[in-house]
């Protein structure tokens, strides 16, 4: 009358969303939210100037992480605002 089936997919689906949504969180979070000056204390992170894009909206000043990699530019200019 029942079938036996393993619940394995469905398992490895929900373990991989679970850590996909644990894992961005958690990288994004070691600068997000520091002001300039903690922000420049930290040596992973970098601080942006607030300016405002071509299609008119509005990006706030803020804290992000410096990218990793080769292509990563160990660089403190600032964007130049428009």
């Amino acid at each position: 009358m029942f079938r036996y089936k393993s619940h394995a997919p469905f398992t490895m689906v929900v373990v991989f969303l679970f850590l996909l949504l644990i894992g961005g969180s958690v990288q994004a979070s070691a600068c997000k939210g520091l002001s300039d000056k903690q922000c420049a204390a930290e040596s992973g992170c970098s601080w942006v100037d607030g300016y405002k894009r071509s299609d008119g909206r509005n990006v706030s000043a803020h804290c992000k992480a410096r990218p990793k990699g080769k292509k990563a530019v160990k660089s403190d200019k600032k964007i130049k605002k428009q």
